[in-house]
Formats: C-alpha cells, sequence, structure tokens
C-alpha cells in the first residue's frame, strides 16, 4: 500500500502521467520581416539539431543523439520546438514541465542567425507557452561564461540564481547559473 501512495505521489510531483499529449501545430511566424515556420521537432530532425550544437559549441554536442531521441520522444509534459526558414532549422528550444513549473531544457540559434531577433523571439514564445500551463516559474541553466545569453534571460525578466559548479560535461567542466522568471508576474 505505502509503495502504491508513494508512487502516486511521484506521478502527481511530475504531473506528466496526467496531462494529455502535446499536440502542436505548425505555425507561420514573421521575424525582422523574415518568414518562419515553428514546429515541433521530429526524430529526423535530430542530426540537424546536432550539427547547430556543433556550430554554437565549438564543435561539441552539449547533448548527445540518445539525450535527442528521449527528449522528442516525450509525449507529456514536453514539447521540443524548431524554427526553420524554406531550407533549414536555425533554432531550437525545448521545454518540460511539471505542476509547479516550466523548464528549457536546451536552446540554441544557427551563429549566422544570432543577433537577429530569433532567439528573444523564441524565448518569449517560450514564455508565453509555459505562461497557459499556469505554472508558477521557468529555469534555465546557462554557462556563466555566456554573456550574450544572459543578457538575453536578463532582457526577458529572468533572475539570477545560484552558481553550479563544474556543472558542464563540455566545456572543460565549466560553471552554470540557474536562472528563474517568475511567471505569476508575467
Amino acid at each position: 500500500m505505502k509503495t502504491k501512495i508513494m508512487w502516486q505521489k511521484f506521478i502527481d510531483w511530475t504531473f506528466n502521467g496526467r496531462q494529455n499529449f502535446v499536440e502542436y501545430k505548425p505555425i507561420q511566424v514573421f521575424i525582422e520581416t523574415k518568414l518562419f515556420t515553428l514546429r515541433k521537432a521530429e526524430m529526423d530532425d535530430i542530426s540537424d539539431l546536432l550539427k547547430i550544437e556543433r556550430e554554437v559549441y565549438a564543435g561539441q554536442t552539449p547533448w548527445d543523439r540518445s539525450a535527442f531521441v528521449r527528449e522528442i520522444g516525450q509525449r507529456r509534459g514536453s514539447l521540443y520546438l524548431i524554427l526553420e526558414n524554406s531550407k533549414e532549422i536555425v533554432a531550437f528550444i525545448g521545454l518540460n514541465w511539471n505542476r509547479e513549473e516550466a523548464h528549457i531544457t536546451n536552446f540554441a540559434v544557427l551563429t549566422k542567425y544570432q543577433q537577429q531577433g530569433i532567439g528573444r523571439w523564441l524565448l518569449n514564445y517560450a514564455v508565453e507557452y509555459t505562461n497557459k500551463l499556469s505554472v508558477s516559474k521557468l529555469t534555465l541553466e546557462v554557462s556563466v561564461e555566456n554573456q550574450v545569453a544572459i543578457h538575453l534571460y536578463h532582457a526577458v525578466g529572468f533572475q539570477d540564481g545560484r552558481i553550479m559548479k563544474f556543472y558542464y560535461s563540455f566545456n572543460n567542466g565549466g560553471d552554470a547559473m540557474n536562472m528563474e522568471l517568475d511567471l505569476r508576474r508575467n
């Protein structure tokens, strides 16, 4: 009996066992006068996502293929979105959530599309999406060395949190900072 109660508490905490399957219909968006499609990532996109990671992270892939398979394959409490133009995937963002909070699991923009408002647009879209989930906060981790990303997160309203030493398995075991956005204020 205790095992059943503990299991139910775990399901309640993760909330994923009770959530509906995440449906997402592609949408067309204009960002700085350029037309893009925002759609749910598919398994066939993983090679392109790894390519973006290698470019953005100086030849490294913080997430390997199996991590992407796990994230994209989740059907409840998770959404992995890609932004593409007619020729290529230019950015992606992953979200997971439970009853209490949502978390950005991964987020990247191809270098040639950076500084064009794409990252800010995608981040704002994630905030808007998670606001509809009725969770209280949105969290993420960022390398303490990535001042461009930290500046973007501050501009959207994220607050600095604790530093996690030697967090990353790549980047010579670099430190990460937790950041949090209080969605009750938005």
